[in-house]
């Protein structure tokens, strides 16, 4: 298998063959739907304050919606760290 500088968006379709003791095996015929290369998101905006109490606090942020942000993929999980 090789490894080429493809981008995120690149449609890529890919076919494969087989090798054995005679030979080489013809290709299969393409993925023609191919499959397009995913990249992970970028950093998330600061999140902000929303509600404040002495025993809990309240967060808001803004979702990644642009494919150059989501890295061509949907958003599944989110992390939230406090210190």
């Amino acid at each position: 298998m090789s490894t080429y500088a493809y981008t995120r968006g690149t449609l890529v379709a890919a076919k494969v063959r087989v090798y054995n003791l005679n030979g080489w095996g013809a290709y299969s015929n393409a993925n023609v739907a191919g499959a397009s290369i995913k990249t992970t998101p970028t950093r998330m905006n600061t999140p902000v304050e929303v509600t404040a109490s002495s025993s809990q606090m309240t967060v808001s942020w803004a979702s990644l919606t642009a494919t150059e942000d989501t890295g061509a993929d949907s958003i599944t999980y989110y992390s939230l760290e406090w210190n």
